[in-house]
């Protein structure tokens, strides 16, 4: 993917992006590899900002209206300074998630 195309966020290193780039590069083909590629995304960034969950789908040419995932605590949202109490100790969960 194109360095220039990378959206503005300030939690997001250049560096962070080129390792972004390669997970999706890597995943691309793959079916159903959305869901690894949020949770590797994740580990790179520590959460998932909104333009990244954008970047990723663009990506991996898939469309937020084709409901390509479907779990929410596998996933951070917020960065940690940001996260309510309540869901600090929420990361143990699990739920089924399905990649489309």
């Amino acid at each position: 993917m194109a360095p220039d195309a990378h959206p503005e966020h300030s939690d997001i290193t250049n560096e962070m992006w080129s390792k972004i780039d390669e997970i999706i590069v890597d995943n691309k083909d793959i079916p159903g590899s959305i869901i690894g590629v949020l949770r590797e995304c994740q580990d790179v960034v520590g959460w998932l900002p909104v333009e990244l969950i954008d970047y990723i789908s663009d990506g991996l040419n898939l469309s937020p209206q084709r409901g390509f995932w479907n779990c929410f605590l596998l996933f951070t949202f917020l960065p940690d300074t940001q996260r309510p109490a309540f869901d600090q100790g929420m990361h143990g969960h699990r739920l089924l998630c399905e990649g489309h």
